[in-house]
């Protein structure tokens, strides 16, 4: 049995709660579930949040396909208090155990052109990854099955003995059949029909937002002005933490008051509106860093600012604000969208604004928008009860 050792951590400001375990793409998928769950480069382990209904998740999603180690009994014993004296259910054998033979020399390489050719045709490098990852996983499930030999029943069943009982997302299952359909059309004799393969229903979560009082306490309680400038820049032109990264100097006119945001998600362009303050604060935050070619650089100049260090900047200051919402870096993009919409931007706008190809995904910020439902008077209030 696989075995992951806990041991309690501390990551910035925060205490977590470490996990360690050798390299393994079933486990990580499932790790990957867990809320807020991050991958630490220095230490080379996952995390979680010190929270005990997120360790109890953490347990259930785990306890069926490893054994829990600890580093010490100190720390095995306040883990299992921790999560309430759930030790019973962390010690249960795994249910079925899934083996996974390694690729043959030949399908490496039809991987591999396959890998190469997704880069020819300009594939993000984040979908690219995803993809080969989802498909090495399913190849190896199947012990070296020829890919114009895989049938309808192979994919069914890597749904059900993988995807299914090992847990798994519903993105994950969307995410691999994506892949698995793109790869198949590059076989010749394919015996799978590509349209008949039918996608899983995907549950419709609403995105959790931000009140403006609540984004005003997450940018007061940031380190520096780097730190404010960047969420001030995501939450006040609705970026993702990527696109934010790109800004380069050349993408700002302060005279028309627009951002040019290059080669965003689908390797789009598209121009957004910066207000009077964000210029203002660009202009202070620039006397200061200096930055050469991108807005936001790390410790070496011309060098993008890491991705990671931004999500631990909001976590930092979302902890110190004392939000208690389960809010990420996107949520202040969510906010932005919910926040125009409130405020009687025409749903179109916003969808420009936020680059979306359809129309379907920014009506999902009709659904948390307060503008109108709050003035719904429930049918209560006319009920006289005294």
């Amino acid at each position: 049995m696989k075995k992951i050792l806990i041991k309690m951590i501390r990551v910035g400001y925060q205490n977590r709660i470490g996990l360690n375990f050798d390299y393994d793409p079933l486990m990580v998928e499932r790790v990957k579930a867990i809320f807020n769950s991050r991958w630490e480069p220095k230490m080379k382990c996952w995390h979680i949040p010190m929270d005990a209904a997120i360790a109890y998740r953490m347990v259930e999603l785990l306890r069926d396909h490893v054994e829990f180690v600890f580093e010490d009994e100190v720390d095995k014993e306040f883990f299992r208090e921790f999560v309430k004296n759930h030790h019973q259910e962390i010690e249960k054998p795994v249910k079925e155990k899934v083996e996974l033979a390694p690729l043959t020399e030949e399908l490496a390489n039809d991987l591999k052109k396959f890998k190469e050719w997704m880069q020819v045709m300009r594939y993000a490098e984040k979908t690219i990854e995803s993809y080969m990852g989802c498909l090495i996983l399913f190849f190896r499930f199947f012990n070296g099955r020829k890919p114009n030999e895989i049938t309808a029943d192979d994919i069914h069943r890597f749904n059900s003995k993988i995807i299914i009982i090992q847990d798994l997302s519903a993105s994950y299952q969307n995410q691999f059949l994506s892949a698995l359909k793109l790869f198949l059309k590059t076989i010749p004799k394919c015996s799978v029909d590509i349209d008949d393969i039918e996608r899983p229903q995907r549950p419709k979560k609403l995105p959790i937002v931000m009140s403006q009082e609540e984004v005003i306490m997450i940018l007061k309680n940031t380190n520096n002005i780097k730190h404010f400038t960047i969420l001030s820049m995501i939450y006040g032109c609705g970026l993702r933490r990527g696109e934010a990264l790109r800004i380069q100097l050349k993408d700002i006119d302060s005279k028309r008051m627009v951002l040019a945001v290059m080669q965003a998600k689908g390797n789009k362009d598209r121009m957004v509106p910066i207000s009077k303050k964000i210029v203002k604060m660009l202009r202070e935050y620039f006397l200061i860093y200096r930055p050469v070619l991108y807005l936001f650089e790390g410790n070496k100049q011309g060098k993008q600012y890491s991705a990671k260090s931004v999500e631990q900047v909001f976590n930092r200051a979302r902890d110190k604000a004392g939000i208690t919402k389960k809010v990420t870096l996107h949520s202040l993009r969510h906010s932005y969208a919910t926040h125009l919409h409130e405020a009687g931007t025409d749903l179109r706008h916003v969808q420009v604004l936020l680059g979306h190809k359809d129309s379907r995904t920014t009506e999902i910020y009709t659904h948390v928008s307060m503008a109108k439902l709050g003035q719904i008077k429930s049918p209560l209030d006319d009920l006289d009860l005294e």
